[in-house]
């Protein structure tokens, strides 16, 4: 299967049909929507560009249109879809429409950033130690800064939303591995 196959299918075919059934999105889901695929790809093209100059990740040249940098453009749209997904998500579920609950105390904010501040500690002794470690480090150095600063600044916001977090992110989450599983499995 190729890269822009898989992108078609295991995540446009999915935001245009939540889309069909949700419908239009309002203009503020589609800016917010879109201003978390600019951080996304800003964060994960450097990350990613990491993976495949360090020979961690590779693509097959067959399955692939065109490379932006060491990069398939299909990464690229992978990684701004994955964002729709999640919103077109959310917004059928209409988890964005509910008020917000009034501030909590800093401790949430403060043990959150402990937390992932301990991942990133961990993440860079795993780079440290190296071999089969390596990976994983690379992961949790990759994953653990915006999780910190996320805590950091509104750890007590992400706290009380935590149930229509998990609703969003788990059944995206799950797609997004049997897809990745279907891809390996192919090749």
């Amino acid at each position: 299967m190729s890269y822009l196959l898989f992108d078609l299918l295991f995540l446009g075919l999915p935001v245009a049909l939540i889309l069909r059934r949700a419908g239009r999105p309002p203009v503020r889901l589609l800016r917010a929507s879109a201003a978390l695929a600019v951080v996304a790809l800003l964060w994960t093209v450097p990350w990613d560009e990491h993976l495949v100059r360090t020979g961690v990740w590779t693509y097959g040249g067959d399955r692939v249109l065109a490379r932006i940098g060491s990069l398939p453009a299909e990464e690229y749209a992978f990684v701004a879809l994955e964002v729709l997904l999640v919103a077109s998500w959310g917004h059928l579920l209409r988890r964005f429409d509910r008020p917000l609950p009034p501030p909590a105390s800093g401790s949430a904010r403060l043990r959150g950033a402990l937390l992932w501040g301990a991942v990133l500690a961990g993440g860079l002794s795993l780079l440290a130690v190296g071999g089969q470690a390596r990976y994983l480090g690379l992961l949790l150095v990759w994953i653990a800064p915006p999780l910190l600063l996320q805590r950091a600044v509104a750890g007590d916001l992400l706290r009380s939303r935590l149930a229509d977090r998990l609703l969003l992110a788990l059944p995206v989450a799950l797609w997004l591995c049997v897809a990745d599983r279907l891809a390996l499995a192919d090749g």
